[in-house]
């Protein structure tokens, strides 16, 4: 059977065999704010991404993907992802607070927008996100990255946890309830009710204890309906700890996974936004763990012995010196242009193409070679590299081009084509200013380009590339090349 992480769908948040997670603007840090986002479609990626798993159903990879695409729509609360854009200067996207839905989903401002998914659907996005990364748990058990994707999911969604079978979601065993520990439950649910806050209290605490916490929640359910506001809002915090004690759990899972690789690193990853510490996962779940157990206070010594090393992990981190590789694709429309005859030798252009809202300088293009590019306004403006068909696309974090060109193969042959190809461009800077200009951007089929291939079949250095990677409307079969490249 083949594996998805060889040939077809992209590995969100991932790069190599690091994983990532969601955007750090999604974790309250605020986006660039002269940047507006470029729509990316999560119906039409997930459809293809289930299509995908409904007919390789052992594939961890693929039900890792389908679960962070329904993470992000969930989280985003918008049924499309944004791709960031600089605007002109002076233009009304300098708003403080922006008036798109995608932007305020991203700044985490702002009402959800009418249009982007309703209650049930971003309940179903929370389920099936949930259910498609524990079936990746079930057949890749020590995968690091799922643990710390489906942690946070849990911990997003524990608010929403009164109005979804916890029993079932978590896929908890029937247990015989001894009948003493059976009335103790009931009694201490009845002072759940109690107008004494003491006792009230003091029922809520020993409810989460290891004796009557995963008993109870065969009661909890039902007793969120309770028409007494205590004893319902007693049940609704207990559903939502537990929660987040699953959520620590896989927080912690993740960070002792991945910390003893992750440790030896001598600078820090790739950086997608920030300083790129938000790519690694033991430093992801390190924080994500510090902070639900401080919030909570930890129960034992073990605990309180592993805020200590998280902490002392966390500053080893933070400590490393920068790096910056990053992957955009490219091609040339002439026959047998080899990687190297695409690029400028010895000079650089000013860019943000690592899509971290920031100029820097790169290495560019010859004149005659171009960017491949989502432009499905065909507004002919680019600024940045999440615009590219690359490891920042979108701000998803795809393992190269390829992959996030795969994720718009509707018909699954490895290929767009067609109707498949609309939105995409290629951008030819020929003064190689790093400017966009009139002209420069234009769709792929303006250019005679009938297809283009989503995997890499060679790698030349670093750089993924497919000496057919372009099919053209003469009958001719082009390169293409996922360029690993670093800001100078």
């Amino acid at each position: 059977m083949p594996k998805l992480s060889r040939r077809r769908f992209p590995l969100l948040l991932a790069i190599g065999s690091t994983g990532l997670l969601l955007p750090s603007t999604l974790r309250g840090a605020p986006a660039p704010e002269y940047m507006t986002p470029t729509p990316w479609p999560v119906e039409r990626m997930v459809a293809n991404l289930q299509r995908w798993v409904t007919e390789n159903p052992d594939d961890d990879q693929g039900h890792f993907v389908l679960g962070r695409v329904h993470a992000l729509a969930f989280t985003l609360e918008a049924k499309q992802l944004g791709c960031w854009f600089e605007p002109e200067e002076g233009a009304e996207e300098l708003l403080a607070v922006p008036e798109d839905p995608i932007q305020r989903a991203f700044y985490g401002r702002g009402k959800p927008d009418r249009d982007g998914p309703g209650p049930d659907e971003m309940l179903s996005h929370l389920r099936q996100g949930i259910r498609h990364l524990q079936r990746a748990l079930d057949l890749a058990p020590e995968r690091a990255a799922t643990h710390l994707s489906l942690g946070y999911l849990i911990e997003r969604g524990a608010h929403l946890a009164p109005r979804l079978e916890t029993f079932s979601i978590f896929r908890l065993p029937q247990i015989r309830i001894r009948q003493d520990t059976d009335e103790g439950i009931l009694q201490r649910l009845q002072a759940l009710g109690s107008s004494d806050t003491p006792e009230r209290d003091r029922a809520l605490s020993e409810l989460q204890e290891r004796r009557f916490f995963l008993p109870s929640l065969r009661y909890l359910e039902s007793e969120c309906l309770s028409s007494n506001r205590r004893r319902s809002d007693g049940a609704r915090e207990l559903l939502e700890r537990f929660w987040k004690e699953q959520a620590i759990e896989h927080d912690r899972l993740a960070f002792e996974m991945a910390l003893p690789r992750e440790i030896e690193l001598d600078t820090k990853p790739l950086a997608m936004q920030g300083d790129g510490l938000d790519t690694l996962v033991s430093y992801e779940a390190g924080r994500a763990w510090l902070r639900l157990v401080e919030e909570r206070g930890p129960v034992n010594e073990t605990e309180r012995e592993g805020l200590m090393e998280v902490r002392d992990a966390l500053k080893k981190f933070e400590a490393l010196p920068p790096t910056n590789a990053i992957t955009p694709l490219i091609l040339s429309l002439e026959e047998g242009a080899r990687l190297e005859d695409l690029l400028l030798p010895d000079s650089t252009v000013l860019f943000d193409l690592d899509g971290d809202g920031t100029d820097e300088a790169w290495p560019w293009l010859r004149p005659g070679a171009g960017f491949l590019v989502w432009d499905p306004q065909e507004s002919g403006r680019v600024s940045s590299g999440r615009q590219m068909f690359g490891t920042v696309s979108a701000q998803l974090y795809f393992d190269d081009g390829y992959r996030a060109l795969s994720s718009l193969d509707d018909d699954g042959d490895e290929r767009l084509s067609n109707e498949e190809l609309r939105g995409v461009a290629l951008w030819f800077d020929d003064d190689c200013d790093g400017l966009a200009e009139a002209g420069e951007v234009r769709p792929v089929r303006e250019h005679g380009i009938t297809a283009l291939a989503t995997r890499a079949t060679v790698r030349i250095g670093r750089s993924p590339g497919n000496p057919c990677g372009v099919e053209t409307a003469d009958g001719r079969f082009l390169a293409s090349y996922d360029w690993v490249t670093e800001s100078l």
